[in-house]
Order: structure tokens, then C-alpha cells, then sequence
């Protein structure tokens, strides 16, 4: 409900009913075929004797077109740590794989993968632009559905279609900056775990200062600019309250 109502909302109803549709069809598509590959090359029979049912996959489709379009830049997986806009869906791939290990990893993979190829314009062969949309939108025919409260019209740009630089070639190298930056971003992580942050970074820490009557004090004194804003007026006051109070 929170990916559909939102998607819908920026690309109209009748591009989220055909993504929805299409999305069935190409999920289910890549499912087999990843899994045809993997027996055909590795000789793997797991994913060819197993079976998988839901709408999971097209779910995380959305997902793909909806943080992507989204104008927030990060987003927080269950409320446990922060990433990227772009990499929420793989972040939320692993997080969902870790917590429920038995659900279909590659159904969800190949709904990724499907979002990522449509939001770049590799599969603007199988939508309608949204001019023929827009028209299609005035005829009779669709007077009942365009009656309904929820109904969004097509707006002028959805954001698909490649408009940020579109194609297959553009979605493969997007997700591998993506899977680079992700690297990066974790062995910076652990540099940091492991060896702290370095003499400069740290160089505005003060080690061995107690927070007493005279750090307190100073911190009274630094606050010369709060005391103009009425609404916190009183800060000054309440720190050294509660300073003398401790």
C-alpha cells in the first residue's frame, strides 16, 4: 500500500496498471530463465526443482521505480540503518533474506532487476508514451474509471522511459557504480571500526575533560546567539540550573 499509492501518485494509474501487468509477466520470465541458466551452465537443479508463488517480485519492481523517483536520497530499512535511495531495494532484498531465509531470493532479484531495466528505458518498447496516454484518458470508454475518487491522471513526465540517461547499457552501469559505492561505503565502515577516525577528525575531542562546573560554563558562554530567539531564551538558565543542581 505505502510503494503502490506513492508510485501511482507520480506516474498516473494507468502506467501503474500496466507496469503491474507487465511486471507479472517479466518477473516470472527472469525467474525462469535465471534458474534455466544456472542449471544449463553449473549444473545447478535447485532452482529448477523448486517453486515459487506471490506477488513479492512485482513488489519489489515498484520499489525499484519508486525510491528511484522518490525526491528523498536515503531511506532507512526498518528503522535499523540508513542507505541510499537507489540501493533500498538491495538493501531491503538482503534484510528480508536475513530475517525470512526460506522466501524466494531470486523471485525478488528478478523484480529488482525488472525495475531497474524500466526505470532506465531498456523496456519502453512495451509501454505507451504518456501523449498516447493522455489522449487515450479523454475517451469515453474510460469515463468510469476516470470518475473514481483514487483516479490519478498521466502527468506530463513520468520519470521513466530513460529519462536520466536510458537503456540497458545505462542500468548495467548504474547498478555496478552502485555496487561499488556499497563496497566502499562498507570498507570505509570497517576502516573506521577498526582504526577510528584519525588524529585530524578527532582533533575537536577533547579526552580527559569531565563534564563539570566549568565545562558547563563554557558551554553557557558559547550560546550568545540562542539568548536572541526568544524561544530559547531560556537555555542559558536551564543549564546552569541544572548544573548547579548537579
Amino acid at each position: 500500500m505505502a510503494i503502490g499509492s506513492s508510485l501511482e501518485r507520480q506516474i498516473g494509474t494507468i502506467m501503474m496498471a500496466l507496469t503491474i501487468f507487465f511486471g507479472i509477466l517479466l518477473t516470472g520470465a527472469i525467474y525462469i530463465s535465471i534458474s534455466w541458466l544456472l542449471f544449463a551452465v553449473f549444473g545447478l537443479e535447485k532452482m529448477m526443482l523448486q517453486h515459487a508463488a506471490g506477488f513479492s517480485g512485482v513488489i519489489f519492481q515498484l520499489s525499484v521505480l519508486e525510491s528511484n523517483l522518490s525526491p528523498n536520497r536515503t531511506r532507512s530499512v526498518f528503522g535499523v540503518f540508513t542507505v541510499s535511495s537507489r540501493m533500498y531495494p538491495w538493501a531491503l532484498l538482503v534484510a528480508i533474506q536475513l530475517v525470512m531465509p526460506h522466501i524466494s531470493f531470486l523471485g525478488h532479484l528478478s523484480g529488482i532487476l525488472i525495475g531497474s531495466l524500466q526505470y532506465h528505458g531498456a523496456l519502453n518498447v512495451l509501454f505507451p508514451r504518456e501523449e498516447y496516454l493522455q489522449e487515450c484518458e479523454t475517451s469515453e470508454r474510460l469515463s468510469v474509471l476516470r470518475a473514481q475518487p483514487s483516479y490519478v491522471p498521466t502527468p506530463e513526465s513520468t520519470g521513466l522511459r530513460g529519462e536520466n540517461g536510458g537503456g540497458l547499457q545505462s542500468a548495467v552501469l548504474v547498478g555496478c557504480g552502485a555496487v561499488v559505492q556499497s563496497v566502499k561505503n562498507l570498507c570505509e565502515a570497517v576502516r573506521v571500526i577498526v582504526f577510528g577516525r584519525g588524529a585530524e577528525m578527532n582533533s575537536n575531542i577533547q579526552l580527559g575533560v569531565p563534564w563539570d562546573v566549568d565545562a558547563a560554563a563554557g558551554l553557557n558562554d558559547s550560546l550568545p546567539l540562542i539568548e536572541e530567539d526568544e524561544e530559547w531564551a531560556g537555555l542559558p538558565e536551564i543549564i546552569q540550573r541544572s548544573t548547579e543542581e548537579r
